[in-house]
């Protein structure tokens, strides 16, 4: 059991991904960095979650068609583009309910293929060590009309039991669950069919409607390093730092042991 794993979700195989997992694993060659496909491309030694639908194809786009069409999409898992933005966080979810998942850990956190990590996650999250949920910035209704998915049609997606605890959070990269948390989140996301929601605005209810209402980074890098949108310059990135939304790859600077390939403990 590890106190601390990694969900590095990605949907391409490209220089900046590679490069952004390859930092991570670098200053954090003790802590399991799992790549996770969102639905698109599997890199090296990652997983797909087309192999851990079992519980949840009923509820995927890509299960629902019938005859020829039906077992090619099934097979090719071509879910629409804007689906899988919307739903970035079923991935976790469906890892998480996997019941042959090789990585078992107390905490999990969530960084995206545009997250540059140039730290210590351990040290970096050790002030929210021990919340259950950690969030760099949620919204309520009231106070934060003005987030765009506080809107009618999202709100009618919510299942009617879990509307009363509407919340969002903004970004889902950079969050921090605890085992138990995440896990029961994603069995309520499950066992109410709720695959039809914007991931940041699931996420925070869920975890709200089951009393894990998220709580800030008390980080202080967090609220300028995490934030979206994007609220540093590119060169400030030589601070350590977890930094959302770094696209491109030319602007880092590796050292060069750091490399794709995952040493002995990213391996199960």
């Amino acid at each position: 059991m590890h106190d601390l794993a990694v969900l590095f979700l990605h949907h391409t195989d490209d220089a900046a991904t590679r490069n952004n997992l390859a930092c991570v694993r670098h200053f954090n060659p003790s802590v399991p960095i799992i790549p996770l496909s969102n639905w698109g491309v599997t890199l090296p030694g990652g997983f797909h979650p087309r192999n851990m639908t079992r519980g949840w194809r009923k509820l995927l786009p890509a299960f629902r068609g019938k005859g020829l069409a039906g077992a090619w999409g099934r097979y090719r898992l071509n879910l629409a583009p804007r689906w899988v933005w919307r739903n970035a966080d079923l991935a976790a979810y469906l890892w998480m309910t996997w019941p042959r998942r090789p990585v078992q850990a107390r905490r999990w956190v969530i960084l995206e293929w545009d997250v540059y990590c140039n730290t210590s996650l351990v040290d970096w999250y050790a002030p929210n060590w021990d919340e259950a949920v950690t969030s760099t910035c949620t919204q309520v209704p009231g106070r934060n009309d003005e987030f765009y998915f506080f809107n009618e049609k999202e709100r009618l997606a919510i299942p009617a039991a879990y509307r009363p605890s509407l919340m969002a959070t903004n970004p889902w990269a950079g969050m921090m669950f605890s085992d138990e948390a995440l896990t029961a989140i994603a069995a309520r996301v499950r066992e109410s069919a709720w695959c039809n929601g914007f991931c940041e605005l699931r996420v925070a209810t869920a975890a709200k409607s089951l009393g894990y209402e998220p709580t800030i980074h008390r980080n202080p890098l967090a609220a300028r390093t995490l934030r979206s949108p994007t609220m540093f310059d590119l060169a400030e990135i030589d601070v350590p730092s977890v930094w959302h939304r770094v696209k491109r790859h030319d602007v880092l600077t590796l050292a060069p042991e750091c490399t794709l390939a995952a040493p002995a403990a990213h391996l199960p």
